[in-house]
């Protein structure tokens, strides 16, 4: 399975320091389109499988997210704490799932910013 990162938000210099962390590790990138909410992750991805919607839908977030695909958990945490070493900050992080690939890619920013808040609930708490 090819590992790649989606990624959706970044501005340019974020952009390019993320590219450099996965030119290192052979990790292949591609940003996610603001017209590109309707889409889902597997399509996003390139799998055969998965339809273009066909729907130009502007995703109505902003803030940044990365997605993880093809990488095991221990790879994700180490490419997580070579973000930090390049003070890349990314408030939304995931994985792909199984079930995640059936997410549009607004579906998956909303779950992500629901168990964001509820993390953050839980500390506060």
């Amino acid at each position: 399975m090819q590992q790649e990162i989606l990624y959706f938000g970044l501005n340019e210099i974020e952009v390019l320091k993320l590219r450099a962390l996965c030119f290192n590790a052979h990790i292949e990138v591609k940003e996610i389109l603001v017209t590109s909410g309707m889409e889902k992750m597997g399509y996003l991805l390139g799998y055969p499988a998965y339809k273009q919607a066909n729907k130009n839908v502007i995703i109505p977030y902003r803030k940044p997210l990365i997605y993880f695909a093809g990488m095991r958990q221990e790879q994700v945490y180490a490419f997580i704490d070579g973000l930090k070493e390049l003070h890349l900050r990314i408030p939304y992080k995931c994985m792909q799932t199984p079930a995640n690939l059936n997410f549009t890619f607004i579906e998956l920013y909303e779950h992500i910013m629901q168990e964001d808040q509820l993390m953050k609930g839980n500390q506060n708490g």
